[in-house]
């Protein structure tokens, strides 16, 4: 939002959790707002945004689909939705089943296909006009830490805890001998990863959904 405010967009941010946000560091920073509460719910006139991005944020949502039809209401004529999701119909959530890192349950309510997205956007008049399945960093990511949860079966998602810290993370699950196993594979799975995301580009089967749709 700040990238944009400084173009001279004036740009609104929703969050569903209370807490502060931050206070104006300059000028263009005044033509943010930040809103808390369900799209559903913001108090923003319809018909009058340029732009919304939903960037791996639908599938935690309760209402996709009403949050979708929101979104378009909230839209110009010619306005655009951008969105990104895990890819339901993805090489790797195929291969990995129950094992995938992108099902993240029970915080991930919804999995979509593309069939599945494409029909919300038909039942909101949303037109995709530019499609990828390709996210340098979650699908290869994915791969991995999908090919460990596999591995690993009773700790899943070490890795991830290990790189992201925090309480029981960082440097105490390092020390930890599953840990360091979780790191020392995980390094040498990153030429198969590498090799999962260019294939999968090629054959439009990536780990991610990601479309642009025109009202």
């Amino acid at each position: 939002m700040r990238a944009l405010s400084r173009q001279g967009y004036t740009c609104f941010g929703s969050e569903i959790a209370s807490f502060p946000f931050p206070a104006p560091e300059s000028e263009s920073d005044r033509r943010i707002t930040f809103l808390h509460g369900k799209v559903e719910d913001l108090d923003i006139e319809e018909g009058t945004l340029d732009g919304i991005s939903i960037w791996h944020v639908l599938e935690h949502i309760e209402d996709p689909v009403s949050a979708i039809e929101r979104c378009a209401r909230l839209l110009k004529p010619g306005g655009v939705l951008g969105v990104a999701v895990p890819n339901y119909g993805s090489m790797q959530a195929r291969v990995f089943g129950p094992h995938w890192f992108a099902l993240d349950l029970p915080r991930h309510l919804y999995h979509f296909t593309f069939e599945s997205l494409f029909r919300i956007f038909e039942r909101s008049r949303l037109k995709p006009f530019r499609t990828r399945t390709t996210s340098p960093v979650q699908n290869t990511y994915g791969v991995i830490q999908s090919a460990l949860n596999a591995v690993f079966t009773s700790s899943s998602n070490q890795l991830y805890r290990v790189i992201k810290g925090g309480r029981n993370g960082g440097v105490q699950q390092l020390l930890n001998p599953r840990g360091a196993a979780n790191v020392l594979l995980g390094t040498a799975l990153l030429p198969v990863a590498a090799a999962e995301y260019v294939l999968t580009a090629q054959a439009d089967a990536g780990g991610s959904i990601i479309v642009f749709a025109r009202k």
